[in-house]
Parts: C-alpha cells; sequence; structure tokens
C-alpha cells in the first residue's frame, strides 16, 4: 500500500506472448522466473478500504473504461479519439 492506495500484486495463468512482451520481461529480469513462461503479472489499484487481505483470494472487477493502450513503436495513445 502506499499512502491512501491500496494496490494488489498477482499473477493470471496463461500464455501471452509478443515480441515486446519478451523484450520488456528480458528487460525487467523475469524472463528466468519459474513459471513466468505460463503468467502474466498484473497490479490492481484497490479502493483503501477494500476488505482484502494478502494471500486470500478476492473477486476483482475490470473497469475497461480505465485501460490505456498506446502503439508499441510511437507511444501514441491508442485511447484518445
Amino acid at each position: 500500500s502506499m499512502g491512501s492506495e491500496l494496490y494488489a500484486y498477482f499473477t493470471i495463468e496463461g500464455q501471452t506472448q509478443s515480441d515486446q512482451l519478451t523484450e520488456l520481461a528480458e528487460d525487467a529480469g523475469l524472463s528466468d522466473l519459474p513459471g513466468a513462461e505460463n503468467a502474466s503479472q498484473v497490479v490492481a489499484r484497490l479502493d483503501p478500504e477494500a476488505d482484502v487481505r494478502q494471500g486470500a483470494e478476492a473477486d476483482l472487477i475490470l473497469d475497461t473504461s480505465k485501460i490505456q493502450l498506446f502503439d508499441p513503436d510511437g507511444g501514441k495513445s491508442l485511447t484518445v479519439g
């Protein structure tokens, strides 16, 4: 937790693959971690009042209106019209 915000760090099982993801994993030192090839690391910002505990399961809802996507080549936002 940082200040009044609460963050959850977890992995999602399954394979996601692209040259950019492979390069980012290598740059971040994650390519050699056990299981890194079959899982994706996710960080979720939660309401500070959320009733969640470390190591416990929690149901999360993805608010797709808050997703930010960027062009990997030029960095231009793909979500701004």
